[in-house]
């Protein structure tokens, strides 16, 4: 989870501690195509003006095509909507963080 936290140190105080739900593949797709993750979804690129924010931090400029949960969704869905758990990322940043959660 510190790993996690390093992209989330302003969460640190909301953590209610994992909450695991179990999701089928279906309920995951009607959410992340419903009306209100499409919404979220775009003020978090716009926030971060399309870029990934992971390569900013390396000195590269690389559009942002993902938003990601810094804390998973399936742990906190408390925070699925908050702002500050959300980051843009590129495929290959996402895929990386995905992977090193695992």
């Amino acid at each position: 989870m510190a790993d996690r936290l390093r992209f989330a140190p302003d969460l640190t105080t909301q953590l209610e501690g994992p909450n695991p739900v179990q999701v089928s593949q279906k309920e995951a797709h009607d959410w992340y195509n419903s009306a209100d993750w499409k919404r979220v979804r775009a003020r978090v690129l716009a926030r971060d003006k399309k870029l990934c924010q992971v390569c900013l931090t390396r000195g590269r400029t690389t559009l942002a095509n993902m938003v990601h949960h810094k804390l998973k969704r399936i742990e906190y869905p408390h925070l699925a909507y908050t702002e500050s758990n959300l980051v843009s990322l590129c495929w290959g940043c996402h895929a990386k963080l995905d992977h090193a959660s695992r």
